[in-house]
């Protein structure tokens, strides 16, 4: 069995324990203080002005003329409360996904309608 010894050991050590986190609560508090000290940083939130309609057409008209990958002039672009709508024939697949992803990608952009058809008609001439 234990006699006083072990009783004092036990009553040595919580001691110890009850000084330690007397001294870690007030560590920690010190470091709240000064937090609260230091100023906050500014904080600066700036919205980006909203596109009118005609202006998100005409930015859409000029990257599709820009494209050197679409023929610009078989499509039409409108813009209706954000909403572009392609309309005109492509060459293939892949220029037709072009334009829906440069239209998808510029601001101002809500939603994409396609119209667009693949001319799927042989060239003429020999």
């Amino acid at each position: 069995m234990c006699g006083s010894n072990c009783l004092t050991l036990r009553l040595c050590r919580a001691g110890l324990l009850v000084v330690l986190l007397a001294q870690w609560g007030h560590a920690l508090a010190q470091v709240r203080t000064d937090q609260t000290k230091t100023p906050l940083e500014e904080v600066v939130v700036t919205a980006k002005r909203q596109l009118t309609d005609e202006q998100v057409t005409q930015q859409l008209e000029k990257a599709l003329e820009d494209d050197p990958y679409v023929y610009a002039e078989h499509v039409t672009v409108t813009t209706q409360s954000g909403v572009v709508t392609c309309e005109g024939i492509v060459g293939d697949a892949a220029e037709l996904r072009r334009v829906l992803r440069i239209c998808r990608r510029a601001s101002g952009s809500k939603r994409v309608v396609s119209e667009l058809q693949i001319n799927d008609y042989p060239a003429e001439g020999g």
